[in-house]
């Protein structure tokens, strides 16, 4: 059987990831900077105790940081993808590990959607709609199992392009 090479999705994604998952760490960080700033402003300098207190802060801050980017880093090496030859492939899961075949001739549109920020960081959130599925509803999009959540956009409209080709569906130019 021939090995298959399937596609990580990206540095762009990596990061991206990390930044969505690290509102907990900047929320720390934030308060152990105020309570210094305010420590410092009361006392007239930092005392040994809000000295201990701080340090103690940043060190939580940074164990909270570093464990995010561990599960980041496990979700990102666990999520590939592949244009196979008569299917796209999806495998995806840290602890429960799953792979979807989504058959070309199944495929009746793949769409590109880019928020603000992923518009700042270059990336773009690709979504397969198979027959069955409406394109109107975004939880359906959140739930297809067609999705990919973050790629860069050059590689995203390629890949549109590739599966839009290999299902036999035009693409549609506003």
């Amino acid at each position: 059987m021939e090995q298959e090479n399937y596609q990580y999705l990206g540095y762009k994604t990596f990061i991206r990831l990390v930044l969505k998952r690290s509102k907990l760490f900047f929320l720390f960080l934030i308060f152990s900077v105020i309570f210094i700033l305010i420590g410092n402003n009361i006392e007239g300098g930092l005392s040994v105790i809000s000295l201990k207190i701080a340090s103690t802060g940043f060190l939580i801050t940074l164990f909270i940081f570093l464990i995010t980017i561990l599960i980041v880093w496990l979700e990102y090496i666990n999520f590939r993808f592949i244009l196979g030859d008569n299917a796209f492939k999806v495998r995806r899961g840290v602890l429960r590990k799953e792979e979807v075949a989504i058959p070309y001739r199944q495929i009746q549109n793949v769409n590109i959607k880019r928020a603000f920020f992923d518009q700042i960081i270059g990336v773009s959130k690709l979504i397969i709609l198979t027959a069955g599925r409406e394109d109107k509803d975004e939880e359906i999009w959140s739930e297809a199992e067609g999705v990919l959540p973050s790629l860069d956009k050059n590689i995203a409209r390629q890949i549109q392009e590739d599966l839009l080709k290999r299902a036999n569906i035009e693409r549609v130019r506003f």
